[in-house]
């Protein structure tokens, strides 16, 4: 195959994306669109190695899976090793255990699938995870077992029709993301299925040999907009759009361009010069090291990267990177052909059953790794709150809370239950939001038994009338704010949610309507305090010696979204609440009530939190 500069070009473009972003640049908001970039050069780079070697009938799966071990294993190995031990001597038990798991999910390479049903890649939480950026090497590594698959049987079978059948199946691909992105997002983002078109964009460009295949001002012209597509996706997505489904084609439609024309294209001559080129032939390594320093920069110094320090992480990152590629990658890269398969294959497997090995020991005995106070122990273990019975009861999960995983979506909603006023004369209030309303619910019912308090809520669902997100969300929120609230049914609605500024609009089109429907009384509950990793986790690691303070942690946005959210509801004229200045007074956040941490996460509420907060609240309801 022959070598094209610009695409480790192209590469050090994915690459720089994704670690600016990560260090969290304000400007560069859709930096996590480089993976996307790095899909579509994998998809390109090993259908050519595939299609060339089907149509001269030479292709070996055992050479393809040999050149893809000596490429992927060796540096990943190298960062694993690193990074357990860090782990080790720093993780809590609970923290111990899951990364354990995300240990052995990546052995196995479906880390994607064990992130998918554990975390939200936006969520704080997910920014101390050290492996959460093995997702998209899992999605790789699949598609690199199905895509060869597919063209075997293509080529076996359907010879004269390699070309439509692959097409299809990016198309298949594409309408299943756009689709599932309303159902699921976590799956549209994390799953091979729904990732599968983005790669598949690189194959097409391969199997109808697209590279450098315009010249002159025509290939400046797809260069070009292949150029305005990343800028797009670099400066104007951000984490609240919906992801990927349409919104992907910004940068892998963009990246296509790019590859296609290649270096005939501006971009593509200039992405061949040699600082492009060599931060590309870094970036695998580049991509490994950065997130692991990010992460353990945040547990041990500050859960914030000011600009500094943010420097000074990327330039370590570089040197770690520059150090992995040629004393781990070129020299495996280089293996000499007289070791053979078996021992390299042999060794690949070896390998990833010692990982799966530590993954599970990892798991078994996560509490013994440390020797961790008692007092430690039982403030961690309130990070598992929200899998307790007293959760369940908490937020009535699947019943008047659905979340992703309800079996049914919102055809499980309870109306019978959630949405029905005792005959008994009561004020009847309607509960609506998602989860930072549900975690309210019980708490609020027991501090007001003069009134019914129904309840309407559902995951990472917005209570406005042009809600967007997946389906169970969307058809929720239609249903109740649709036909259910009436002055017949409802004398007071109440609003809480995980509010961001852009929801505002849409929730003052919301209330507009609702006033003309005659609900006279509307009280908005505005957002608590969040912090960027989980509240108990926090405490625990300053039981155990840390010197940090619980309001290191506190994102401070929440503060200043909680002082705009107080103007726009005088504005609107309806009550407001604020939750913040509820659990903050002075600016003094309440932690814990005799021992017990008020949030169980980075920002939900423990039973004993929301006992404490609604019975503050609940005389101004």
């Amino acid at each position: 195959m022959i070598y094209k500069p610009e695409i480790d070009g192209l590469r050090s473009v994915a690459v720089l994306s994704v670690l600016v972003f990560h260090l969290g640049s304000p400007y560069i908001t859709g930096g996590f669109t480089g993976v996307d970039i790095f899909f579509v050069i994998s998809g390109y780079l090993i259908t050519d190695i595939i299609n060339r070697g089907m149509q001269d009938n030479n292709f070996s799966i055992v050479n393809f899976y040999r050149r893809r071990a000596l490429r992927i294993l060796p540096p990943l190995m190298v960062v694993l090793l690193a990074v357990t031990t860090a782990a080790s001597l720093v993780f809590l038990p609970e923290e111990i255990k899951d990364y354990g798991k995300s240990v052995l999910w990546t052995a196995l390479f479906s880390s994607n699938i064990f992130f998918f049903k554990e975390i939200n890649y936006f969520n704080p939480e997910a920014k101390f995870n050290p492996l959460l950026h093995t997702w998209s090497l899992a999605v790789e590594e699949q598609f690199y077992i199905v895509v060869p698959i597919l063209f075997y049987i293509c080529y076996r079978f359907f010879r004269p029709h390699v070309k439509i059948i692959f097409v299809a199946s990016v198309l298949i691909s594409f309408i299943l993301s756009v689709a599932l992105i309303f159902i699921s997002q976590k799956a549209t983002f994390y799953l091979l299925p729904t990732r599968y078109w983005e790669m598949g964009l690189g194959s097409i460009i391969a199997l109808y040999g697209l590279h450098q295949k315009f010249t002159g001002k025509a290939a400046d012209a797809v260069s070009g907009v292949g150029v305005m597509f990343l800028l797009a996706s670099l400066f104007m997505l951000t984490e609240s759009v919906p992801f990927p489904g349409p919104a992907a084609i910004l940068p892998t439609v963009g990246a296509c361009c790019i590859i296609i024309a290649g270096r005939n294209g501006i971009a593509g001559r200039w992405l061949s010069r040699p600082t492009p080129v060599f931060i590309g032939k870094i970036s695998y390594s580049l991509y490994l090291w950065h997130w692991p320093l990010i992460v353990f920069y945040r547990l041990l110094y500050a859960p914030e990267i000011t600009f500094l320090p943010g420097v000074l992480i990327a330039l370590v990152s570089l040197l770690l990177a520059f150090a992995s590629y040629h004393i781990v990658e070129t020299p495996f890269r280089r293996t000499p052909a007289r070791i053979g398969n078996f021992r390299v294959l042999g060794s690949a497997a070896v390998s990833l059953a010692v990982l799966i090995g530590v993954g599970v020991l990892l798991q078994k005995f996560s509490n013994k790794i440390n020797d961790y106070p008692p007092e430690v122990m039982r403030l961690a273990a309130f990070n598992e709150y929200d899998k307790t019975p007293e959760a369940e009861q908490q937020y009535r999960k699947d019943q008047c809370f659905i979340t992703s995983g309800t079996p049914g979506g919102s055809n499980a909603f309870k109306r019978d239950i959630c949405l029905a006023a005792k005959p008994d004369g009561k004020p009847r209030y309607l509960l609506i939001g998602d989860s930072q309303a549900a975690h309210l619910w019980g708490a609020l019912q027991s501090a007001r038994d003069d009134i019914d308090l129904m309840q309407a809520t559902a995951s990472g669902c917005k209570p406005t009338i042009e809600t967007e997100g997946e389906r169970r969300c969307v058809n929720l929120m239609t249903s109740v704010l649709g036909d259910f609230i009436t002055p017949q049914t409802v004398d007071t609605v109440v609003f809480s949610a995980r509010w961001q500024q852009d929801d505002l609009p849409g929730l003052q089109k919301t209330i507009e309507e609702l006033r003309g429907r005659g609900i006279s009384k509307i009280v908005v509950l505005g957002p608590t305090v969040e912090y960027s990793q989980s509240a108990p986790l926090i405490l625990a690691r300053i039981a155990w010696g840390s010197a940090a303070k619980l309001s290191d942690y506190r994102i401070e946005q929440r503060n200043e979204l909680d002082e705009t959210m107080r103007a726009f509801a005088d504005k609107n004229k309806v009550e407001y609440i604020s939750l913040y200045k509820t659990v903050c007074p002075n600016n003094n956040c309440i932690d814990a009530i005799n021992g017990v941490p008020v949030q169980s996460d980075y920002g939900h509420f423990t039973d004993v939190g929301s006992k404490l907060v609604a019975g503050m609240i609940a005389g101004r309801l």
